[in-house]
C-alpha cells in the first residue's frame, strides 16, 4: 500500500511539475516494461560476453548533493559510455545502438532534469534499478561479480570509453561492491550541509516521501518532525558513506564538493581523465557547456528552518565530512 502510495505521489508531482523531463520520464516508465520485453527475448542473444572491466566510475552522495547535476556534466564533457534513458528501455541493444550513432554525449547541453530524470533518449538516467538488480537475492561475492561483468558486456565501455553510474540509494554497498569488483571508482560527491537538506525537505514536500531511508532510521520516521528526521537521514547517510570509505582501496576513492567542481570542473575532469582513463585533458569536449558553471545556494525553506536546520545539524554533531 505504502509504495503504492509513493508511485502516485509521483506521477502528481511529475503532472503538476509542468517540466518536460518528468513528463517524458513517466513516458519511459510506462513503456520501459513492454520495449525490456522485446529487448530480452531478440537482443540479450546477440550480446557477446566479456571477461573484462573497463574503467567504472559511480558516482554516490547523499541525496540531492549535485550527482544528478554531476553526472550529466560527466555524460556531457567527458568521453563515456553511461546508462542512459535508452538503457532503461532496452539495455542490451542500447548502447550498440548510441554506439553506432556516436549517440553518447550527442546534443546533449544543459542541466534539465526532474528529480534525476531527463528527457532526450540518449541523456543520462539514474539507472538505480539497473544496480539494484544486481544485489537481488543476496548473491555472493563471484555471483556478483558475474553480474556485473555481464551488464558491463551489454553497456560497451572501453579503456577510452569508461563506464558511468550514479546511484545514490546503493551507499550501502559500497563496501560489498569494492570487495566483488574492485575495478569500480567512486566519485563520492560532497555539498554543503544546510543546502542538502533544505532541498531534500522540500522533495518530500513535494513528492510526499522519504527516500533512501538509511536502516538505522526505519522505526523512527513517523516520531519526530519531517525536519528533524530528514536532517538525521542526512547526517546517518554520511556517516555510512564515510564508514564504507575507510573499507575501499584510496586509490579507488574520489572525493568532489559540488561547489569545487562547479568552479573547477576543467581542472577536476582532466584530472579523471588523466589518473583513470586512457585519455588526456584534450578528449574534454568544453563546447558542451552553454554558460558558467555557478553552485546554487538559493534558499528553498523559510529562513526560520533554514535555522532550524543549523540547530538539528549541531545537535547530532555534525561537523562536515
Amino acid at each position: 500500500m505504502k509504495q503504492i502510495l509513493i508511485n502516485l505521489n509521483r506521477i502528481k508531482a511529475a503532472l503538476l511539475s509542468g517540466k518536460s523531463a518528468a513528463y517524458w520520464s513517466m513516458f519511459y516508465m510506462g513503456i520501459g516494461p513492454f520495449t525490456r520485453i522485446i529487448d530480452r527475448l531478440f537482443l540479450k542473444p546477440l550480446v557477446k560476453k566479456s571477461n573484462e572491466i573497463p574503467p567504472v566510475f559511480i558516482i554516490v552522495s547523499n541525496q540531492r548533493s549535485g550527482s544528478t547535476f554531476t553526472f550529466q556534466l560527466l555524460s556531457r564533457l567527458i568521453p563515456c559510455v553511461y546508462y542512459s534513458n535508452l538503457h532503461s528501455l532496452i539495455p542490451y541493444y542500447a548502447s550498440t545502438k548510441l554506439h553506432n550513432s556516436n549517440g553518447f554525449g550527442k546534443n546533449l547541453k544543459g542541466f534539465n532534469n526532474f528529480y534525476g530524470h531527463t528527457a532526450k533518449l540518449n541523456d543520462t538516467n539514474e539507472g538505480n534499478g539497473s544496480l539494484s538488480h544486481l544485489l537481488i537475492g543476496n548473491p555472493n561475492k563471484s555471483e556478483l561479480r558475474e553480474r556485473f561483468l555481464e551488464m558491463t558486456s551489454f553497456m560497451k565501455g572501453s579503456s577510452k570509453m569508461p563506464l558511468v553510474f550514479k546511484n545514490v540509494t546503493i551507499y550501502k554497498e559500497i563496501e560489498r561492491l569494492q570487495e566483488a569488483i574492485p575495478e569500480i571508482k567512486f566519485i563520492y560527491l560532497k555539498r554543503d550541509a544546510n543546502q542538502v537538506v533544505q532541498s531534500m525537505l522540500r522533495a518530500y514536500r513535494e513528492l510526499g516521501y522519504f527516500n533512501a531511508v538509511p536502516d538505522s532510521l526505519m522505526d523512527i520516521e513517523d516520531s519526530i518532525s519531517p525536519l528533524a528526521f530528514i536532517t538525521r537521514q542526512f547526517v546517518e547517510t554520511e556517516k555510512v558513506i564515510l564508514d564504507s570509505k575507510q573499507k575501499v582501496n584510496p586509490e579507488n576513492w574520489i572525493e568532489w564538493s559540488y561547489e569545487d567542481l562547479c568552479n573547477n570542473y576543467e581542472d577536476l575532469l582532466s584530472d579523471l581523465l588523466e589518473l583513470h582513463t586512457g585519455n588526456n585533458r584534450l578528449a574534454l569536449r568544453m563546447d558542451k557547456l552553454i554558460s558558467p558553471l555557478k553552485a546554487s545556494r538559493t534558499r528553498k525553506v523559510s529562513e526560520k528552518e533554514e535555522n532550524l536546520i543549523n540547530e538539528e545539524l549541531q545537535k547530532l554533531g555534525y561537523e562536515g565530512a
